[in-house]
């Protein structure tokens, strides 16, 4: 994954930018994701769908940051030694995040996506049982990759992006209210995220020649 990141970054880079998002340009919208990851306490694997809002302001040509609430939903299949288990998961969080665009043609940008820190909190049910145990987690989240934006017209634009996506987890079980076993366990799950989405973008500067993707 890291070669591709940087096969991707040299590429676009040596492209050249005729056109620019300008500074002062709003970014609003979102995404939905499909993502595929490996739970390295479960011994298992997890396919989860997400819906994630971005809005965001360009501070200078072509680089955007903004903020991006997060709600994802997920089952995932476990095994712990023979016996297969299953579970629900439902995650909401926020954090910032970071991009940059190169135009590539008259109505195409590739984008470096990056959200480095993104705090959530995640709920897990492994019944519908009510007074089973249910598993709290503070998360911390974090995603990279590329991707690609095509307008589909004038300052509206439909993207997908291939990201890394990493979560890290402090653990703890509760039953009826009371707290089970050892507090705070931690591990890190991790895998690919794919994102569709649409985006509208906003020129505050009406006298700048630019081109929105």
């Amino acid at each position: 994954m890291r070669k591709l990141l940087v096969v991707v970054f040299v590429f676009a880079s040596l492209l050249t930018a005729q056109c620019q998002i300008a500074k002062g340009t709003i970014m609003a919208g979102g995404g939905l994701g499909f993502q595929f990851t490996t739970d390295q306490q479960a011994n298992g694997s997890q396919v989860s769908f997400s819906f994630t809002p971005l809005i965001g302001g360009f501070i200078a040509k072509n680089v955007v940051l903004g903020v991006s609430p997060i709600v994802k939903y997920g089952q995932q299949t476990t095994k712990v030694g023979t016996v297969e288990g299953f579970k629900s998961q439902l995650t909401v969080g926020v954090g910032p995040f970071a991009r940059y665009y190169i135009k590539i043609g008259e109505k195409a940008f590739v984008f470096i996506h990056a959200a480095p820190l993104n705090l959530a909190a995640e709920w897990d049910r492994v019944s519908k049982d009510k007074t089973q145990p249910i598993v709290r987690y503070g998360v911390i989240n974090w995603q990279v990759g590329p991707g690609v934006s095509v307008m589909v017209a004038k300052g509206i634009a439909l993207e997908i992006g291939a990201y890394y996506s990493g979560t890290w987890h402090q653990q703890n079980i509760y039953k009826n209210g009371n707290l089970l076993g050892n507090a705070g366990q931690k591990y890190v799950d991790h895998g690919m995220l794919l994102n569709v989405g649409i985006q509208v973008y906003f020129e505050r500067n009406k006298k700048a020649k630019t081109a929105t993707p």
